[in-house]
């Protein structure tokens, strides 16, 4: 399949966009964006390569508006919310699998920096670098939402992996669209090295390289970004939850499951045997004292001592 770029697009018209929401050309944003978009579906429908469109920014510059503005323009239809919109890790393993099955090309994944502490995003990496190693089999660009591009790790980029950063700037709502950059992959290994030299300072590295494009993008139709803003405060609530657990120093089957080196079913089950009861449960999840540790620990040695583990 090959895509013409610069034919005129109805596609946002058709779906009844208001036309404050919409430029001259019939988008919610400048061409430069919409050919960007078009080099990453040739990419992946027809190169059968992987690819990323990174979108970044401080909070409330308009990065999920432009990221389902254009999620639509690349799939040239409506997003189908409960399958295409992924908030957090999880959320985005989940889906894109989902959206595989059903057949759909695009897949947003907001929160991309949700696991910015070096080691757990480390351990996420892990396995968002092994679906993009087979992504061949997938054929879905991901659109992925982060605040900062360094919040993802080297082996990302080594893998060329992102193919183009939009880099929003500043939202003026009032307005009723924002401003921003675009930079290739070439460019973006050059503000992620100026990142390292500039410390605190990291957000000035985007004012010292230049941009392969500027570009403007309108806000989203009010009914669309209540949807937006409803699913995102939905992850944020349960994040504070489950840090607030954390806190606490309360385990879940998978921080037990990590730090006693083995399966999730096995501490499932050792659970149950051993009638252990949760610290706490909230929204349907268990979290127990850390004193479990101290419980679960001299039961793997001795099934070791006795053959049973391995």
């Amino acid at each position: 399949m090959e895509y013409k770029k610069n034919i005129p697009n109805t596609i946002f018209t058709g779906l009844e966009y208001p036309e404050e929401n919409l430029y001259d050309n019939g988008l919610p944003f400048n061409d430069a964006i919409a050919n960007n978009i078009d080099d990453a579906k040739i990419r992946v429908l027809d190169k059968n390569m992987p690819a990323m469109i990174l979108i970044d920014g401080v909070p409330g510059s308009g990065k999920t508006n432009l990221g389902v503005n254009a999620l639509i323009y690349a799939q040239q239809k409506m997003i189908e919310w409960e399958y295409q919109y992924a908030c957090g890790g999880n959320d985005f393993q989940e889906k894109l699998a989902i959206s595989y099955e059903k057949k759909l090309h695009v897949i947003i994944y907001d929160e991309l920096g949700d696991l910015n502490k070096r080691g757990a995003l480390s351990t996420f990496n892990k396995v968002l670098i092994q679906t993009f190693e087979t992504f061949r089999t997938y054929k879905i660009l991901v659109i992925g939402i982060l605040p900062r591009i360094d919040y993802l790790e080297n082996s990302i980029f080594d893998l060329q992996l992102p193919r183009g950063l939009l880099h929003c700037t500043d939202k003026k709502q009032k307005s009723g669209y924002n401003d921003g950059k675009g930079y290739s992959l070439h460019r973006m290994n050059l503000i992620r090295e100026r990142m390292e030299k500039l410390g605190k300072r990291k957000y000035q590295a985007y004012k010292q390289i230049t941009p392969n494009f500027l570009f403007h993008s309108k806000v989203l139709p009010p009914n669309m970004d209540k949807k937006v803003t409803e699913l995102a405060t939905k992850y944020k609530k349960k994040v504070l939850s489950h840090g607030i657990m954390k806190a606490k120093g309360l385990l879940t089957y998978k921080d037990i499951k990590i730090k006693l080196g083995v399966s999730e079913d096995w501490v499932r089950r050792a659970v149950f045997t051993y009638k252990l009861k949760p610290e706490y449960i909230h929204k349907r999840k268990n979290y127990f004292s850390p004193d479990i540790i101290s419980i679960l620990e001299p039961q793997i040695k001795y099934k070791i001592r006795k053959g049973f583990m391995k």
